[in-house]
């Protein structure tokens, strides 16, 4: 619309141009009717000349002041935009520390986006005690990677109530049909995740929530399975049970394997893949420990369900962010 708008404006202009040194050339030819008309083409050129070119600068001088001018609104917007963001960014790590305090838990946690940049992250490095919460799913990954379906079939047995129900007596069979213990830190270390072999404070092998966030990007992008294999893992992190009912509502889907140990210390741990009703996914992993008192269980459903309020909101109020910024 603007193009035809541009060149319906300078036709105008031609025309009214021709117009205006055909009147000029009748007006010299009557004032001097015993001379020819071609001695008065040079200033009348000169003349058109001059006004096109005044016309075109002048033209162009708006248009690029017209650019900058909204390219500095843009700009502005963005700015602003951006600061809003950093504020709830700011404002969510601030409320849900606040919220680790006050049930005095030892809390590390990681956001992902989409794209598998960080967006939160507390304590993403330190080593937490990993409970159930990794390693089965992750020897359950290396298994179905390296076997066929014929050498998996007999294993789901184990697999399936492993991961759905987070029963682990089963482990062990299948961390040999991985390769055995050794073997299979070996892979994860290579696969990118070291910290799964280190040992925490308490002698236990450990992760942090930026390796376990991480793999759930790296799974969800096929980095380890694709077809049926990925289909089948999905589809068992989709149907996990866990004792408290965390983030599942009806405008998104959770795949997800959470780690609970009951050995003194009190480690509660969830991470998972979150999808809203966009289709956008996010990598989240928040690892607790120090669940001591003797109403535990009242506190864990007290506190994770207003961990979930905090996690929907601002992740919601971060799509929304994110459609005004495009």
């Amino acid at each position: 619309m603007h193009l035809f708008i541009s060149v319906l404006s300078l036709v105008m202009l031609v025309a009214f141009l021709i117009f205006v040194i055909i009147f000029l050339i009748k007006l010299y030819q009557k004032t001097h009717p015993n001379r020819e008309f071609y001695y008065a083409l040079i200033p009348i050129i000169l003349l058109t000349s001059l006004i096109v070119i005044h016309t075109w600068l002048t033209s162009q001088q708006a248009h690029k002041q017209k650019i900058v001018y909204d390219y500095q609104q843009e700009q502005a917007r963005a700015a602003e935009q951006l600061a809003q963001w950093k504020n709830k960014q700011a404002h969510f790590d601030q409320a849900v520390q606040q919220l680790a305090s006050d049930y005095q838990i030892d809390l590390a946690y990681t956001i992902r986006n989409h794209e598998g940049q960080i967006l939160n992250h507390y304590q993403g490095d330190k080593l937490m005690n990993k409970a159930s919460t990794f390693k089965p799913l992750l020897a359950t990954t290396a298994l179905l990677a390296h076997t066929d379906q014929a050498s998996q079939e007999p294993l789901k047995a184990l697999i399936n109530p492993m991961i759905i129900y987070s029963d682990n007596s089963g482990i062990e069979t299948l961390m040999v049909q991985s390769g055995g213990f050794l073997e299979f830190y070996q892979q994860a270390s290579q696969m990118g995740y070291p910290a799964i072999a280190q040992l925490t404070p308490e002698g236990d092998s450990g992760t942090t929530s930026n390796e376990l966030s991480q793999f759930y990007f790296d799974l969800d992008h096929d980095k380890w399975l694709q077809g049926q294999e990925k289909a089948y893992l999905m589809d068992l992190l989709a149907r996990s049970e866990e004792p408290i009912p965390f983030l599942h509502h009806e405008d998104l889907d959770y795949y997800n394997k959470y780690g609970l140990l009951d050995d003194g210390r009190g480690t509660y741990n969830e991470a998972g893949i979150l999808e809203l009703a966009s289709q956008k996914r996010y990598y989240i992993a928040f690892l607790t420990e120090g669940w001591l008192s003797q109403n535990k269980t009242e506190q864990t459903d007290e506190f994770f369900k207003q961990l979930d309020k905090l996690i929907c909101q601002y992740l919601y109020e971060g799509e929304a962010n994110e459609k005004q910024m495009d």
